[in-house]
């Protein structure tokens, strides 16, 4: 059980509701955090995952370097055994940032934006 302290005549405990409500806006402010380090800023434009290649391209212009990688896709059989069931093909799209500013490497699936990685 948990000692309560008393502010006045009101009761402060770890089990108030005003406790819990601080709480609560304090996880929502960082799962807001999360996504806004899902965009990047490209001169005056944002980039966010889902984009186009093409409308980042037009944002960003073109990347100091590209790559293309393959990752297998894995699946299980009824019996439990793995496979190899198809191939993923990722184009990574490397950009060298303003000074001050991290590189980015932006990752592409099926022509759309699917990870925004900074360089530290």
């Amino acid at each position: 059980m948990y000692p309560t302290a008393y502010h006045g005549d009101i009761p402060v405990s770890g089990k108030s509701p005003m406790l819990r409500a601080v709480l609560t806006l304090s996880l929502l402010m960082l799962s807001l955090e999360a996504v806004a380090s899902d965009t990047l800023r490209c001169g005056n434009s944002l980039i966010t995952e889902g984009m186009s290649e093409e409308q980042v391209a037009a944002k960003c212009g073109t990347p100091a370097s590209t790559t293309v990688r393959t990752a297998p896709i894995m699946s299980y059989k009824r019996n439990g055994t793995r496979y190899q069931s198809g191939e993923r093909v990722m184009h990574r799209w490397h950009y060298q940032r303003s000074p001050g500013q991290f590189d980015a490497v932006l990752v592409f699936e099926g022509g759309a934006l699917t990870a925004i990685e900074l360089l530290h």
